[in-house]
């Protein structure tokens, strides 16, 4: 039988920038971290002995991203500061942690999903479906002939494509469109082969990731965890619920992601040029303009970056000091 998490404490639980990692143990044990003690009676010596164990080996070998304290102690915790959001995805793809809460995962599920397309389209890899949409944004082509073209160069052995964190080619009988990945110089390929009167090309990953931003890139709880950003794309921008007010809407934002406006601009972090992808934007720094500008309140901002940019929290913290 699961135990019981009142509703404070999953609001307390989800809205955290970081969790102990005793306080993940108990998650991981289906526990209430307010009940969690190391006895028997809470969970049997050998679920605890072994759970702890993994966690320790996961932040170790960088599979939860995490921040030594500087305190604490092997045996009650308090050396690591974890973030929830790998710690979770280390949790539901562990399959260890059968009492793992469902609605933790359901309420990290949106935040694990744009960080996995984050880091698939740093390393230049893109589901057929992700490639379909961004080689016809910019050719102009109808997505779903562009779709058709690159499925049926998997199905034929022209197109690579690989199982999620894979390097490994990956062949079977059906393509999912939205599962496998391709990497960038492979989808080129096949557009020089079947499109080769567009001259544009999905960009070389590296230059993106080089001249995004000049500031530092890290994952949460790495030696540097809390850092801006180096920009997501326009599409990722408004797949997120902004809380804006004043006539200014979901559509005013499209628009002014397209056309750029000059309040607007300290928020891009990469100009888009053809054959190099999409402009860039970070997050934070948008909330802020939107705030300035009226088209948004502080607070319901603050919860936006909890809820969906945790790796901006502390820039749009920094940025409300500022400016106060």
């Amino acid at each position: 039988m699961r135990a019981k998490f009142p509703i404070d404490l999953q609001e307390e639980l989800l809205g955290k920038t970081h969790w102990g990692e005793r306080e993940f143990e108990a998650l991981c044990l289906g526990v209430p971290p307010r009940k969690y003690c190391d006895c028997d009676e809470i969970a049997p010596q050998a679920e605890r002995e072994a759970a702890r164990r993994e966690i320790t080996l996961a932040i170790r070998c960088g599979r939860i991203f995490a921040k030594e304290t500087g305190e604490g102690n092997s045996l009650y915790g308090g050396q690591w500061n974890l973030d929830p959001v790998s710690a979770v995805r280390w949790a539901m793809c562990s399959g260890m942690f059968p009492k793992f809460p469902n609605w933790l995962k359901a309420g990290k599920l949106e935040e694990i999903y744009r960080r996995q397309d984050a880091e698939r389209l740093r390393a230049g890899r893109y589901t057929l479906l992700q490639a379909a949409d961004e080689i016809a944004n910019h050719t102009g082509e109808q997505q779903s002939a562009i779709l058709d073209i690159l499925k049926n160069a998997v199905t034929r052995g022209a197109l690579a494509v690989h199982l999620p964190g894979s390097k490994a080619p990956y062949q079977s009988d059906t393509v999912r469109e939205f599962y496998e990945e391709a990497y960038w110089d492979d989808l080129n390929k096949c557009l020089e082969e079947f499109l080769p009167r567009h001259a544009w090309r999905l960009p070389d990953p590296q230059h993106q990731n080089d001249c995004a931003n000049p500031g530092e890139i890290a994952e949460p709880g790495g030696d540097k965890t809390q850092v801006a950003v180096s920009g997501i794309g326009r599409k990722e921008i408004l797949s997120v619920d902004w809380p804006l007010i004043n006539a200014f809407g979901e559509d005013s934002l499209g628009r002014a992601l397209s056309d750029v406006p000059n309040w607007l601009k300290p928020a891009r972090t990469a100009k888009g040029a053809p054959g190099r992808g999409s402009a860039l934007w970070n997050p934070a720094i948008l909330a802020i303009c939107l705030l300035e500008k009226g088209y948004a309140r502080e607070t319901a901002l603050t919860n936006l970056m909890r809820r969906s940019f945790p790796e901006c929290l502390d820039q749009w913290n920094q940025s409300l000091s500022e400016k106060q």
